[in-house]
């Protein structure tokens, strides 16, 4: 069930070039209105770069950076980077 929820959210909001990584998940969830939040925007052309922060249950922040196509006058994800100080990791 949880492949094929997750392929339908990668056919619903991913841009045609996403390579979907094998899905992972935990008792928190990673990606939560609530708790993440916007800090920096940058718009070139077709494509754009957000960087988020969400913080858990348990204080822990974690960063991640969104990578946005336009394609046919929608905004599509292209890429999903999780960001820690030792690099970035495609998580999409």
């Amino acid at each position: 069930m949880a492949e094929s929820e997750y392929s339908d959210i990668i056919k619903r909001l991913g841009s045609k070039t996403v390579v979907p990584q094998p899905i992972s998940f935990g008792d928190l969830a990673m990606h939560d209105p609530e708790h993440e939040s916007i800090k920096e925007t940058s718009i070139e052309g077709s494509t754009a770069t957000v960087s988020t922060e969400n913080i858990d249950i348990h204080g822990y922040v974690q960063k991640y950076e969104y990578r946005v196509v336009l394609e046919s006058n929608e905004w599509r994800i292209a890429s999903l980077q999780y960001i820690d100080d030792e690099g970035s990791y495609e998580c999409l």
